[in-house]
């Protein structure tokens, strides 16, 4: 427990610790001059940006180094709001990982009346492809998905337990710069041990082949990249783990539970919100540091990182005495909104989470760990000053539980 404790500790002081020659005043101002779809975030060409919005293509490819074996996730979501959209309200999740020993693909179609279609697989390393520069991944050689920021192209197909083949065929274009979480840890360098960038509002568009029928769809998407140890090496000289001091078994329980949204509100802002814990909750967890990004037009981020988040409605789930959050509150109170027009001075921002479609995901034989995952409707309000926004939108939500 000691050991597991210090790098609890260690990786708090990661997430936290702030290099001043790399911080973003909440609210930095970027250039109104830029265009984010005619550039392609050369950090050369964006040298007088803060690092906080670079990304390299190194950044968005692969990352392995000597030290440990890692885990990686290329993530994209797409809400289907557009009034063209053939499948309406409907969403979609797309997840591509890898890791030491083998390699995965998510796949989740949502309609807005509580029905799913599901699909992950598991397989050997040798399943994933990948080739630099920039996003170039595929998986079993039938899913793929490729590009370079401002713009990815994806495709992935599966057979449905009816024996129809599903198939989703998107594109994604930004239009907002490459945010990282907290700090840039990446520094464009595929050896790079931790990292987590988002881009908080894309176009995404194509189609959907869904029971037999092809569907044209459009909507807003999210995509983020992700990358972290999953367990160590073994050592190449005489320095054995034990000497590291490092129980290899606790290493991964520093990030297997956590809570988080990708949030969209109708005035135009995209928020990420996301809080790790080292051990189970209770309650003080609401209070939980953790991070609270908005941007309200893709060029500016305002973050906070001591915000409540608490669940208050819960169901039960497959697994007793475990539930799962069908409502969330979340509070937060922005002190430094320089730069921001609309509301004057601190902003309090209030508001819920109410899930619409949740799906249960479990891991082990017997299960020891879950991933709830969700869509639902936000609501509340941000308030400056005697001024009051209603924000209203729509979110996807995760939140993992030990049994």
């Amino acid at each position: 427990m000691k050991n597991n404790n210090l790098i609890v500790l260690a990786v708090i002081i990661l997430f936290f610790t702030i290099n001043l020659a790399e911080i973003v005043s909440n609210g930095q101002a970027i250039d109104n001059e830029l265009d984010i779809k005619k550039f392609n975030n050369n950090p050369k060409k964006l040298s007088l940006l803060s690092p906080r919005y670079i990304l390299g293509e190194k950044d968005e490819g692969l990352h392995q180094n000597n030290i440990f074996k890692m885990q990686e996730w290329w993530y994209y979501n797409v809400y289907f709001n557009d009034n063209e959209s053939e499948l309406k309200n409907w969403s979609i999740v797309i997840s591509f990982s890898v890791y030491s020993n083998g390699c995965g693909l998510k796949l989740g179609i949502y309609n807005d009346e509580n029905k799913s279609y599901n699909y992950k697989k598991t397989l050997n390393r040798n399943s994933f492809k990948y080739n630099a520069p920039g996003v170039n991944c595929s998986f079993n050689n039938s899913s793929y998905v490729i590009g370079r920021y401002p713009k990815w192209k994806i495709y992935a197909e599966f057979n449905a337990s009816n024996n129809n083949i599903i198939s989703i065929n998107l594109t994604f274009e930004a239009n907002s710069l490459p945010m990282w979480i907290l700090k840039n840890t990446g520094h464009n360098r595929s050896n790079s041990y931790f990292g987590y960038y988002c881009i908080m509002n894309c176009n995404a568009y194509g189609d959907i082949f869904l029971n037999n029928t092809t569907y044209n769809v459009s909507g807003i998407g999210y995509h983020d990249h992700t990358w972290a140890p999953l367990d160590l090496n073994k050592p190449k000289f005489k320095t054995s783990i034990k000497q590291i001091k490092i129980k290899k078994s606790k290493f991964l329980d520093i990030y297997k539970s956590w809570d988080w949204l990708c949030i969209h509100f109708e005035n135009g802002w995209d928020m990420f919100i996301g809080k790790i814990y080292s051990e189970k909750r209770n309650i003080f967890s609401k209070f939980t540091p953790g991070a609270l990004c908005f941007s309200p037009n893709g060029k500016k981020l305002y973050e906070q990182h001591f915000f409540l988040l608490e669940y208050t409605e819960k169901i039960n789930s497959s697994i007793p005495n475990i539930e799962i959050p069908t409502k969330i509150h979340i509070k937060a109170l922005f002190l430094n909104t320089l730069g921001y027009n609309l509301l004057k001075g601190p902003i309090l921002l209030d508001f819920y989470y109410e899930a619409k479609n949740i799906q249960e995901g479990l891991h082990g034989n017997p299960p020891y760990w879950g991933i709830f995952q969700s869509q639902g409707k936000i609501y509340g309000t941000a308030k400056s000053l005697g001024k009051t926004i209603n924000l209203n939108g729509w979110a996807i939500a995760e939140t993992t539980n030990y049994f």
